[in-house]
């Protein structure tokens, strides 16, 4: 059965590509929008371009580029950019012609074929990317992923992709992918209600390139608590599905956490991902116990080792660790949290959370991991799905997309309810000598990655390239007006602008809630003075004529929600030297 499924899907395959080569490699062609998708070098892009063109191992007895026919010798086919769309006709033994348009790329293009559900199933996936042969055909198991994003009624789907030997056998490849780590389990990250595509690809790289190391990285330096991805361009049953991130999965081999001891029979690393907000997983109360011989534990769910491999597994340490979250003093909180968790990584993550308004990783979406149990059960994390993040909800419905939650002066502090929930986080801010710790550090990196213009950067270039390769166009074309995006339009140029003005305001704010500009500074001119006072009034008033209203956002001293006269009174007692109300 294995066989014949593979030997339909080959010939179909076979039977959508276009087999018209340009200097030898074949584009991709997409049969909704009859496209051919071409992914080109930096050094091709934006100059002339005259490949070779011609028809390899094709039943096309013709083809014809811009009206000139295809003759296997150079073709000066105009500018390679996003504009430029070359027509084709291809001709075939019954004198029929196919009408394509040739698009230009710097993306690579990935192709999924199979019939892809909610379980895995024999698929396959090729990789073209830039200046190179494709890959070939990989066989693959494939399933969609993920959850709110894997719901009936959504449409631009994630996949999980585990590649294997071959359809007769279950035995895990390893491939290495776009420069990244060599694996057989891989993403397709969607960016589904993103209205961006990379929030959760930029967010995670921006926590790669700070966050401290987990506790144990002197015995593995190899250690990465974040995944890598790349942005490509995707096909799948030969239609053009959009933008995603071909990304790594999260997993023992990325944190490098110590395998099962199979001799033994004793569990060393162990890896968790918890998956939803309730009582355990915000580390308020042990609503019920572990049961060992269940793949989840109130929406934690074992990542490792596979319980399918290791059964029964266990939850102690993590059981452990959110007891002494929940009954420790606060003394003993602020004295011995770095021996049950990694202090580092966890004011690390505070931070990540706080800076790009977080919420949807207040406790869920986080892996949990120990690093070897047998030696040292201190739980350290990794990060993931940090899509809702920069002004982003995760609901698809129109009016949820901007609310007052993901604004940048929602203030996650103790009044707020993810971070009240969420029983580290809350405590850390609470905690004097904790909260001290965080500021400090947050005062760091605000000279380096935290830098405004830093933040903005990473955004802009990752969208600016998306939009210049033409990405941003098809994308749009393909998903504007769709369920997924509460049927908005998809303007990455706009969201770019946003996501910059977001992050300008909220930058603003979070040098207030951590120490580094006083609050009171209500106007930004680095000194609370009697224009501050006046500055308020206005904002009262209604008659703040500053950019954005940034005037009025930061007017709220005291953070309730609004501007009154309560934060004049903040204000005057900071001038009379007296403490905060």
């Amino acid at each position: 059965m294995r066989l014949a499924a593979t030997a339909v899907m080959l010939v179909a395959w076979l039977a959508a590509m276009p087999q018209l080569a340009l200097n030898g490699i074949q584009p991709v062609r997409d049969t909704r929008y009859g496209w051919l998708l071409m992914p080109l070098t930096a050094e091709q892009w934006g100059n002339d371009y005259s490949p070779e063109v011609s028809l390899e191992g094709t039943t096309w007895i013709k083809a014809f580029v811009n009206d000139v026919e295809v003759d296997g010798t150079a073709m000066d086919l105009g500018v390679a950019n996003s504009e430029n769309h070359p027509t084709v006709a291809l001709v075939d033994l019954n004198d029929d012609t196919t009408h394509l348009t040739l698009h230009f790329t710097t993306l690579p293009v990935v192709e999924v074929e199979g019939n892809v559900t909610n379980d895995y199933s024999l698929g396959t996936v090729r990789l073209l990317a830039p200046g190179e042969q494709s890959t070939g055909l990989m066989t693959a198991r494939l399933k969609h992923r993920g959850g709110v994003t894997n719901l009936n009624g959504r449409h631009k789907r994630n996949y999980a992709i585990k590649f294997v030997y071959s359809s007769s056998t279950d035995t895990k490849q390893d491939r290495q992918l776009l420069d990244m780590r060599e694996d057989n389990s891989w993403i397709l990250d969607a960016g589904q209600v993103d209205l961006s595509r990379v929030r959760n690809r930029i967010a995670t790289d921006l926590w790669n390139d700070y966050a401290s190391k987990p506790y144990y990285y002197s015995e593995d330096e190899r250690a990465c608590s974040g995944n890598h991805g790349r942005p490509v361009e995707v096909m799948v049953g030969g239609e053009y599905r959009g933008i995603y991130h071909l990304c790594e999965a999260m997993d023992r081999k990325q944190l490098r956490l110590k395998k099962y001891d199979e001799k033994k029979g004793v569990i060393r690393g162990s890896l968790w991902k918890t998956s939803a907000w309730n009582k355990v997983v915000l580390m308020r109360e042990i609503t019920e116990e572990p049961d060992n011989s269940q793949p989840t534990w109130c929406d934690i769910e074992v990542k490792y080792p596979d319980f399918d491999e290791v059964n029964p597994t266990t939850y102690k340490v993590l059981r452990d660790g959110i007891e002494w979250i929940i009954g420790s003093s606060e003394e003993d909180f602020e004295n011995y949290l770095e021996n049950h968790f990694d202090l580092p990584v966890l004011i690390d993550y505070f931070l990540l959370c706080d800076a790009l308004n977080a919420h949807d990783n207040m406790g869920k979406n986080i892996y949990w991991a120990v690093w070897d149990q047998t030696m040292d059960r201190k739980l350290t994390l990794a990060v993931w799905d940090l899509d809702v993040t920069c002004g982003q909800n995760w609901s698809d419905e129109k009016e949820f997309y901007r609310n007052d939650d993901m604004s940048p002066n929602f203030y996650a502090n103790s009044n707020v309810f993810l971070y009240h929930l969420f029983r580290p986080m809350y405590r850390m801010a609470r905690n004097k000598v904790l909260k001290a710790q965080i500021d400090a550090r947050y005062a760091e990196l605000r000279q380096g990655v935290f830098a405004t213009d830093q933040l903005v950067e990473r955004y802009s270039t990752a969208i600016n390239r998306l939009i210049d390769c033409g990405a941003a166009d098809r994308d749009s074309l393909r998903w504007s007006g769709d369920t997924d995006i509460g049927r908005l339009t998809l303007d990455l140029a706009a969201e770019r602008d946003y996501i910059a003005q977001w992050l300008y305001k909220r930058m603003l704010m979070m040098d207030r809630w951590h120490g580094v500009t006083p609050a009171a500074d209500v106007n930004n001119d680095g000194a609370v003075t009697a224009a501050d006072l006046a500055t308020i009034v206005l904002a009262i008033a209604g008659l703040d004529d500053s950019e954005q209203g940034i005037n009025t956002m930061l007017a709220d001293v005291n953070y309730d929600g609004a501007v009154n006269a309560s934060d004049l009174s903040m204000v005057v007692n900071h001038l009379a030297g007296l403490p905060p109300e």
